[in-house]
């Protein structure tokens, strides 16, 4: 299932109660005053951040001219401007680095005791899903744009959690106790061809609203004719159509409201950080204003090397044509000293710039949360760790804020399993009991075999663990029995060995010859 994918859920499709041909009179729900134009703002920040995370500086600074730095020379470029706009990938490696952090070591998720069932439909669900490589992808979202959206939807074999693009799903309703969105609407335009005028598409804005009505959740579909590409538009202002005019009478139209037999919503939404309940990005404002900073200073110092790299020449003027200002060399100038040729060398204080971009990078990594050494960078006073302690020791700062994440995604993501669980058990010959789901995110930073192995090693000579857990650290769960089994066969084989050993070092022992019985006469 495409993440993003701008069609109606499939649950609305499937068999279940179903209102259709509602009012077209107006929208089913509106959201408050000035929601719309909250979530405009945080989406042109989200834009902003992503962009940023993937390097798009040219963009950033040239086409946005998000910088507080005045370039000159970029504004009056003549074509040639890379040297403005080379950077490091520091931001997307941080972004990416975190989501490693919280996502590299597969989730544990299990189930209460008593609901076996359940526990197989959830680890079909999470191989069903990908979900494993889903988390990291969600993780780096939540990095980049402060928050992700997990949805639940149907596929062919049964439910499946998926991953909703930010420019689709929005969170518009109000935050309950869990601290999650009551109301959820997915928006996209639809373009169709215009007989009238087939240089102008017809188009419509979808809207897919998801709430909970008197303990029900539902899903309530509608249409709207725009002629914008503006998708948070106040819906109250448009007109209201059949959904069969949007998508057409070649497509299946779901229902216009359809319940989904849950009493909660469909999607949840992941964030790693959040103030009075709501999400914050992990690149605030005051963090974008230091990594233009960065910016700013690597195109300082790609200019600086750009000048040293092609200097100039200085020649007597008595050697320059006035006709075609070229230099006309002959054999004056190799005679005569006063009219030799030279270069100028532009003389920079490399250190200077050097340090204060080392600073700045330091700074960068700072507002992210980041540590140099996790990127393999060497910056400031703090070099490269030759051991997994001495870099654990250096990262504390960026572990910690990975462990902050955890009770924030934990919950969320249990939902999710818990929601999907729930619908699969909806289906056709699947009834099952459905309990609460439990999932343990495991943060730390990535660890090479042997260091892992030292790490178990001594939390089971110190009794704090047990070999199933440690080889369950080391391995993976999938692979305790086996190398139980074979630990157990490699064991019993070196004590026979052993056994051997110690009997075949003793004498034989010589036994009476028995004494033949006598034959009656």
């Amino acid at each position: 299932m495409a993440a993003g994918s701008t069609r109606s859920s499939l649950i609305a499709l499937a068999a279940g109660a179903a209102i259709s041909n509602v009012s077209l009179s107006g929208p089913g729900w509106t959201p408050p005053a000035g929601r719309l134009q909250e979530l405009r703002a945080q989406r042109e920040h989200r834009r902003l951040a992503k962009k940023i995370s993937n390097g798009e500086w040219r963009e950033v600074l040239i086409g946005l001219k998000h910088t507080q730095h005045k370039f000159r020379r970029v504004e009056r470029h003549d074509g040639t401007i890379d040297a403005f706009v080379e950077k490091i990938d520091l931001v997307g490696k941080a972004m990416m680095m975190g989501a490693d952090l919280v996502a590299n070591r597969p989730p544990l998720i299990s189930t209460d005791e008593g609901f076996d069932l359940q526990r197989e439909v959830v680890s079909a669900i999470r191989d069903r899903s990908h979900f494993d490589s889903l988390f990291h992808q969600a993780m780096v979202r939540a990095n980049e744009e402060g928050i992700a959206a997990l949805r639940t939807d149907l596929s062919g074999a049964g439910a499946v959690i998926c991953l909703d693009d930010n420019e689709v799903t929005f969170a518009i309703g109000s935050r309950g106790p869990n601290m999650q969105p009551d109301v959820w609407e997915r928006r996209w335009i639809i373009e169709r061809a215009n007989p009238a005028s087939p240089k102008k598409p017809r188009r419509y804005l979808r809207v897919e609203r998801h709430r909970v009505i008197d303990g029900v959740g539902v899903i309530e579909q509608e249409a709207y004719r725009t002629d914008s590409l503006e998708v948070l538009l106040e819906v109250s202002d448009l007109n209201r159509v059949a959904l069969t005019e949007a998508i057409g009478p070649d497509r299946p139209a779901p229902p216009d409201i359809s319940q989904t037999g849950l009493s909660r919503n469909l999607i949840v939404e992941l964030a790693n950080y959040r103030k009075d309940g709501v999400p914050r990005p992990r690149i605030s404002k005051t963090a974008l204003d230091m990594i233009d900073e960065c910016a700013a200073s690597m195109s300082r110092s790609s200019l600086a090397m750009e000048q040293h790299g092609f200097p100039k020449v200085r020649v007597p003027e008595s050697q320059v044509d006035p006709k075609t200002n070229t230099v006309r060399f002959n054999s004056a100038a190799f005679v005569d000293p006063d009219k030799e040729v030279s270069y100028l060398q532009i003389a920079f204080d490399w250190d200077a710039m050097m340090t204060w971009l080392d600073k700045v990078m330091h700074w960068s990594l700072v507002q992210m949360d980041m540590t140099a050494g996790l990127l393999g960078l060497s910056v400031g006073s703090s070099g490269n760790a030759d051991t997994a302690k001495k870099l654990r020791l250096q990262a504390m700062h960026t572990l910690t804020a990975a462990q902050r994440s955890v009770p924030n995604l934990q919950p969320p993501l249990a939902d999710a399993f818990e929601i999907a669980s729930a619908i699969e058990s909806t289906l056709p010959l699947q009834g099952f009991d459905v309990g609460a789901v439990t999932v343990e995110l495991r943060v730390e930073i990535p660890l090479l075999p042997i260091d892992r192995a030292e790490e178990q090693d001594e939390l089971l000579r110190a009794g704090l663990t047990s070999r199933r857990r440690a080889i369950a650290e080391i391995h993976g769960e999938s692979q305790v029995d086996a190398i139980l089994e074979e630990i157990a066969e490699d064991e019993a084989a070196r004590s026979r060995q052993q056994q051997a050993g110690i009997f075949g070092a003793l004498p034989p022992i010589a036994l009476p010859e028995p004494e033949p019985e006598e034959v009656a006469a």
